[in-house]
């Protein structure tokens, strides 16, 4: 197990590196970042809201099913839970804090260049997970590897993986129960698979009852959007070369969010830089991705507050762009216009 601390513009953040099998990385995850696992349960259970013992019936309700999903990612989650001296219900709270969110969160505007394998996010949350955020690489004992921009205490969010299968995140606002996989969850079974096609199955048999799009990408030139419901998967293609996405359903009949979003202004400026990108470089996607002509409704978002987020301010926490035919990412933390970038040769 390595940890390294990296410079990304003002501020530092850690490199994890865990290797074994899924007991020994979740034991080594909570036994080094124990503190910000720590810190980062308890922003979620003041953001829940509700009773804890409705979070425990919840968190345990998951529990059975992600291990129906995938025995091992139960088993990581648990030794996460460990080494953090919580209790494992917390962990898996954490890991399905979306579900038990269920509410319009302003996250985050994707995108994808066919033609050369460039795939990139900004992650928009609250401004307090930004000093707790981790770039995690789990080395599997068959070589398979993943590095995911994430959580901590999570098993996975946005990220690469030595297939050159990338994964990117867009929260999306809709009504649902709690009876499918929990989306952060079903990303890591996509960083898990080798193909497209293999992550498209473990999307599909994660159940509905969620909303968000997962962007799932490959360094040939390959993608497909993927909007859950709570009744079905609806999968999009590339226009142009370029497949953006921000926080409402593209497929048509499907329930919007509020109006007052800046999702469609985001889309809208997205797809239009995109159009626009003739290189389709990695420049061109830390240019899109750290647009603010639009001032407030921009894609790169400053942090305001957020009532129906207890006041905390929210905003672009960070943004990744992942080479994945070159297998090199690119990660900025916050969202000044003009932080500096670090790059990782993976």
């Amino acid at each position: 197990m390595l940890v390294q601390y990296f410079r990304t513009g003002y501020c530092m953040f850690p490199q994890l590196t865990l290797s074994g099998d899924a007991a020994a990385r979740g034991l080594e995850h909570g036994q080094t970042l124990a503190a910000q696992i720590q810190a980062t349960v308890e922003l979620y259970l003041r953001l829940f809201d509700r009773p804890q013992a409705d979070i425990v019936a919840l968190a345990e309700h998951y529990s059975r099913v992600i291990r129906e999903y995938n025995p091992d990612n139960a088993t990581e989650i648990e030794a996460i839970a460990e080494g953090a001296s919580l209790a494992p219900w917390q962990i898996y709270a954490l890991n399905a804090r979306t579900e038990i969110l269920n509410g319009a969160a302003p996250e985050c505007t994707a995108l994808y260049f066919a033609r050369s394998g460039i795939l990139g996010q900004n992650w928009d949350w609250l401004s307090a997970l930004e000093p707790l955020m981790v770039l995690a690489t789990l080395v599997r004992p068959d070589g398979h590897w993943i590095v995911t921009l994430t959580e901590p205490g999570m098993l996975a969010k946005i990220g690469i993986n030595s297939c050159g299968l990338g994964v990117c995140l867009n929260i999306l606002h809709q009504p649902h129960g709690n009876t499918g996989v929990p989306v952060h969850v079903v990303l890591r079974a996509v960083l898990d698979s080798t193909s497209i096609e293999q992550a498209k199955q473990e999307v599909l048999r994660s159940g509905n009852d969620k909303a968000s799009h997962i962007l799932l990408a490959d360094a040939h030139g390959e993608c497909a959007g993927m909007e859950l419901t709570t009744e079905a998967v609806h999968t999009l293609s590339p226009r142009n070369g370029v497949l953006a996405h921000t926080n409402h359903y593209l497929t048509a009949g499907v329930a919007d969010p509020d109006p007052e979003s800046t999702t469609r202004d985001r889309l809208s400026r997205a797809e239009a830089l995109g159009a626009a990108a003739d290189e389709q470089s990695v420049e061109d996607m830390r240019r899109i991705l750290l647009d603010t002509a639009d001032g407030e409704r921009s894609i790169n978002s400053r942090y305001r507050n957020r009532d129906d987020f207890s006041g905390m301010q929210a905003g672009t926490v960070a943004t990744l762009i992942m080479d994945l035919p070159g297998r090199v990412i690119h990660v900025a933390q916050g969202n000044d216009p003009q932080r500096a970038f670090t790059r990782l040769e993976l």
